[in-house]
């Protein structure tokens, strides 16, 4: 493996490995094997020659999140899925969330089917071992969407690591990629997300930074039509719930007595509004008199 890839180029693609876990013959190796503990190690022995020299290109791979998982193992002395516990499920009581394997299954879960047949009754150590870092945890939406909402306002991210998760690349694609991370505009919405698939699930996370919306599709079955569902459910919320906060415009220079009208862009589906005077907040309906095609008045204020 290359030794000048850097972490960054790890999480955002641009390492140039190679990624041949769901790719014959390791996927025969792995169906033929469904018990046995794949190691790192192992893993990483099936990878060949790089796709192109790091940070010149981009090309999804999931060796990427286990030689990170690798990274963090080394630089802590724990095992992956015990700073993933102790860094995120616990502080986040994301209590429907583990890492299968090297963790107690949580809870009941849904028959995985791959390619039409019910897969339950084959051990997934095998696939969990080899797939790791790229697909060993196992979650539900409820879970998944409070994840989504901590990460994306400040629970567990600095502003500046923040910074660092959402400054993306481009992939040749309808989508650029932050630190596992995909961002992309839908209906004319800017969004954060990323979707997987494995050998018997499927899932998709949207996360719309305007709105404050996320979407979670999980699926029992690959393949599965998931990723266009999700994004149906999202193209819901943008039909119905009430858009992006508008820009307050005005004078800020207010003389005693005077009569003030400020206005705000129109806000879609909108029914009431906030509006804030120094020392108080208040929230009324809006009009539908005011709701104009164009500007709308916010509010009428006048200071005695």
């Amino acid at each position: 493996m290359n030794p000048n890839i850097t972490i960054r180029q790890l999480l955002n693609h641009t390492s140039g490995v190679q990624d041949p876990i769901f790719l014959s013959p390791w996927m025969d190796t792995i169906q033929a094997h469904p018990a046995r503990v794949f190691t790192p190690a192992e893993v990483l022995s099936w990878v060949g020659a790089p796709l192109f020299a790091p940070g010149t290109g981009w090309s999804y791979s999931n060796v990427n999140y286990i030689l990170a998982g690798m990274v963090a193992e080394s630089a802590t002395g724990y095992h992956i899925s015990q700073i993933i516990r102790d860094s995120i499920l616990t502080p986040l009581n994301l209590d429907s969330t583990f890492y299968d394997v090297r963790e107690a299954e949580l809870g009941t879960l849904s028959h995985r089917w791959y390619n039409n047949v019910d897969f339950n009754d084959t051990s997934r150590v095998g696939l969990n071992t080899a797939g790791g870092c790229a697909g060993a945890l196992f979650s539900n939406s409820g879970d998944m969407v409070k994840w989504y909402n901590a990460i994306m306002n400040g629970q567990l991210l600095s502003p500046a690591s923040f910074a660092e998760l959402t400054t993306t690349v481009p992939t040749g694609g309808a989508y650029s990629y932050g630190l596992g991370l995909e961002n992309q505009t839908w209906f004319g919405h800017n969004t954060y997300g990323h979707g997987g698939s494995t050998w018997g699930y499927k899932s998709r996370m949207e996360y719309d930074p305007c709105m404050g919306a996320v979407v979670c599709g999980l699926v029992n079955s690959w393949p599965a039509g998931m990723d266009g569902l999700t994004l149906l459910l999202y193209r819901v919320l943008v039909n119905h719930v009430p858009g992006c906060p508008g820009t307050i415009t005005g004078t800020t220079m207010v003389c005693r007595g005077q009569t003030v009208t400020y206005t705000t862009t129109p806000i879609a589906h909108a029914t009431t509004y906030v509006w804030t005077l120094p020392g108080e907040q208040r929230e009324q309906a809006l009009p539908a008199a005011l709701r104009l095609p164009m500007v709308e008045p916010l509010f009428l204020a006048k200071l005695l």
